[in-house]
């Protein structure tokens, strides 16, 4: 019986810590009703951050607006996202005329009487868009976030990583003529929409 009762303590403990952290649907019911509504806040990692490591060092770790009711908390879902990174081959040719160097093409093939050149190939990727989604299990000072799991993938933050808030819906609507846009990107942040929904994401007609 006291064995029996140890275990029941633990797993109730484990379930209790459990439904404190993950809180799908937080954020309930919400209907888009205006054209170019932002749902989402963002922020800028300011140190890398390696596989495996369970805090990140940000710019601004509250990360409030949109439609969220408080600053980033426990159980809020973020994204992060390395924006730049990739190696690209770019040649480029000094006319004598004075007209300046200008791209060239890489290469150029022929097929069924059609040309294609190639422009700015990719030669190495460097992690330029990896991200992943976790949850947050607390935030501290105004510069650091901490995770309920470790990185899958290494971030370095001087290739634009940017950790954007999700919304965590039941239901999401978007109504006739409205939409969800992000934040123009800025060089440091914005220019994606990450949302979660637990039930139901409907698209009215038009």
């Amino acid at each position: 019986m006291k064995l029996f009762k140890t275990i029941f303590l633990s797993l109730f403990i484990l379930f209790i810590t459990f439904q404190g952290y993950a809180q799908r649907a937080k954020d309930g019911n919400y209907t888009v009703s205006t054209s170019g509504d932002v749902v989402n806040t963002y922020t800028s990692l300011t140190a890398n951050a390696n596989a495996g490591v369970t805090t990140l060092t940000v710019a601004n770790n509250a990360m409030s607006g949109a439609h969220f009711s408080g600053n980033l908390a426990p159980g809020d879902l973020i994204m992060i996202v390395q924006m730049y990174g990739a190696d690209v081959e770019i040649n480029t040719f000094s006319y004598v005329s004075g007209w300046g160097p200008y791209t060239v093409p890489n290469s150029f093939f022929a097929s069924a009487n059609e040309f294609f050149y190639e422009f700015g190939r990719i030669t190495n990727y460097n992690n330029a868009g990896k991200f992943e989604q976790v949850e947050v299990t607390s935030v501290s000072g105004g510069n650091t976030i901490n995770l309920q799991c470790g990185l899958k993938n290494s971030y370095d933050f001087a290739k634009k990583v940017q950790i954007i808030r999700i919304p965590r819906y039941n239901n999401l609507t978007v109504n006739n003529s409205s939409s969800i846009v992000p934040l123009p990107w800025d060089g440091t942040s914005g220019g994606v929409v990450a949302l979660e929904i637990e039930t139901a994401l409907t698209v009215n007609a038009g």
